[in-house]
């Protein structure tokens, strides 16, 4: 196997996203890029954002150039720019995970709809990754949905409509439509290699995304009263130099 990107995943973020990506990783495929990939590196988050922005603008993206690394990318952001990057390399192959719609709204709802509130933005204004992360979603990702999908941008019609787009756009033979709980033989059949010796792995990446918002919550609220005690000592000492000067 080579090192080129050859494998891009169309399926929705909550749709076994992270089994697939492990599975892929187990295949040879990896490294995989996924949406974690964004929440662990802030550069990463701007560079898309400004992806986004140059999209919008209708100038031409270099997809390819901000997964250049990796074998195969899954999840938001990748899997919302799939056309382009097959239309950019017809050779890749594409698998759309899915589930049932009204299971996947409640889900999306309990955990990735978290970082568009604004109390998560005050709270992480001074971490770097979840700043940028939370910026590239807002600015960038839930626009293309609202332009693909109509608004809200993510609704229960989303999963057929990605479903539907993706087989008219993608040609049949390059498109797998997969569900993780069919385990391994859809998937290693479509990849044309051996089905490997293991489990299918089943990841939740729920908890692991409830660890992390936590986590740069804490981190932010920390970083808060840094901010706040420094502004207060800045004030402890220019407030009483200001009041003599008014007096003088």
């Amino acid at each position: 196997m080579d090192d080129e990107f050859k494998i891009i995943g169309a399926g929705l973020p909550r749709t076994g996203t992270a089994s697939l990506q492990k599975a892929l990783e187990i295949l040879g495929f990896g490294p995989t890029y996924h949406m974690f990939e964004v929440f662990k590196d802030a550069q990463k988050g701007k560079d898309w954002l400004a992806a986004f922005e140059a999209r919008r603008r209708g100038e031409n993206v270099d997809w390819k150039q901000l997964v250049k690394g990796y074998r195969s990318g899954i999840d938001a952001p990748v899997s919302e720019v799939f056309i382009e990057m097959f239309k950019a390399d017809p050779s890749m192959k594409v698998i759309l995970t899915h589930r049932p719609a009204d299971d996947w709204m409640k889900s999306i709802n309990g955990t990735i709809m978290e970082v568009t509130q604004p109390l998560f933005g005050f709270l992480i204004y001074w971490v770097p990754e979840p700043y940028w992360q939370r910026r590239m979603a807002l600015e960038g990702l839930f626009p293309l949905f609202r332009e693909k999908y109509g608004d809200p941008g993510l609704h229960e019609g989303v999963m057929s409509a990605r479903m539907e787009e993706a087989k008219r756009e993608i040609p049949a033979d390059r498109l797998l439509i997969f569900r993780v709980q069919e385990g391994w033989e859809p998937l290693c059949k479509f990849l044309e290699v051996p089905v490997p010796s293991v489990p299918f792995p089943r990841v939740n990446d729920a908890a692991a995304l409830d660890k992390f918002f936590g986590g740069m919550v804490q981190k932010g609220i920390l970083r808060w009263f840094m901010v706040l005690a420094s502004a207060a000592g800045a004030a402890s000492i220019i407030i009483p130099k200001v009041q003599k000067l008014m007096k003088a």
